[in-house]
């Protein structure tokens, strides 16, 4: 005999577990070898990062993210820049990403912290674009804190939409992982 009250409730389970499902972060993968959560919503520019990709190869992928309607969008780009050698993270931090500033850049700050266990690279930059204060905000990742291989997670604003980039870029990058066996299944 068919049980109406059983079926509804497991039937109401499921729709339940779909829903959350749906809302599952989707992960995203430039190159193969990291994974993040990219903040939504995002609109890829493959037409400027053919254009960007000629003044810095390194780049890899270039996205306009965030809401566009509330004015809280900035440019977002990924560039996957080699060290030569294997270096520890913060000697390639200190050496090479700390001290480089493009002309008519002033630097904000360098900072290296550790937050939910978690530690974090990141550089502030700011410079005039005709009469706005545009702030880059850069944050800098390695597998196992020693590679040849430092990702660069870079996005750029206007100062006034400072606060909002700057807490989505260290969600992105709090959220990287490197792609292994164990997680491979994530990216097809």
């Amino acid at each position: 005999m068919f049980n109406y009250p059983k079926s509804f409730f497991f039937f109401s389970l499921f729709i339940a577990g779909s829903f959350v499902a749906c809302k599952e972060e989707k992960r995203y993968s430039p190159d193969g070898y990291i994974l993040l959560k990219l903040t939504e919503p995002n609109i890829p520019l493959p037409e400027a990062l053919e254009v960007l990709q000629q003044a810095d190869p390194s780049r890899i992928c270039l996205f306009r993210l965030g809401d566009t309607s509330s004015g809280n969008d900035f440019i977002f780009s990924i560039a996957r820049m080699t060290t030569g050698d294997s270096t520890e993270m913060r000697k390639a931090f200190d050496e090479n990403v700390r001290p480089v500033l493009p002309p008519i850049t002033v630097l904000v700050s360098a900072d290296i912290y550790e937050k939910d266990g978690k530690m974090y690279y990141r550089k502030l930059t700011e410079s005039t674009d005709l009469e706005h204060k545009v702030r880059s905000t850069m944050f800098y990742v390695m597998e196992n804190g020693l590679s040849d291989v430092v990702y660069e997670f870079k996005a750029t604003s206007h100062t006034d939409r400072a606060d909002v980039v700057l807490a989505r870029m260290e969600e992105m990058a709090g959220s990287v992982e490197f792609i292994n066996e164990r997680n491979i299944s994530a990216i097809r």
